[in-house]
């Protein structure tokens, strides 16, 4: 069964991009864009409004804080998921730059599961709050 959620995976590395790509495809979600660098996934985000994108900061040309912030912006994302690894923020890091979840990059066959879990607790709020 499709998800009917757009997903923006921004991931520089193409290997790690087409794992995410693919772990989304396989759960579902049918709606998937990509980019491989922050401005291409300011463009989309503006464009596609998707409900998800998943970053992997930092995402050159653009800086971490400024393409969490920027991609936030520009949407209006649900969530904002940062992979995160030894060489990129640490996970305290990126949430301080707005990102709701992160994911270590070698874990990308939860990220599905992990972004719908997401989703629900959201709308669980969102129906409690109003």
């Amino acid at each position: 069964m499709a998800v009917q959620a757009g997903v923006l995976i921004a991931v520089e590395d193409e290997w790690l991009r087409s794992s995410a790509v693919q772990a989304m495809t396989e759960a579902g979600y049918d709606e998937i864009d990509e980019a491989s660098e922050g401005f291409d996934a300011l463009c989309l985000a503006t464009l596609k409004k998707p409900a998800i994108v998943v970053l992997d900061l930092p995402t050159p040309p653009l800086d971490a804080l400024s393409i969490v912030r920027r991609v936030r912006r520009a949407c209006g994302a649900s969530c904002i998921a940062v992979l995160i690894g030894p060489d990129g923020p640490d996970a305290l890091t990126a949430l301080a730059l707005g990102a709701d979840l992160c994911l270590h990059r070698g874990d990308l066959k939860h990220l599905a599961s992990t972004l719908r879990a997401v989703g629900r607790d959201q709308t669980l709020a969102a129906a409690a709050s109003g």
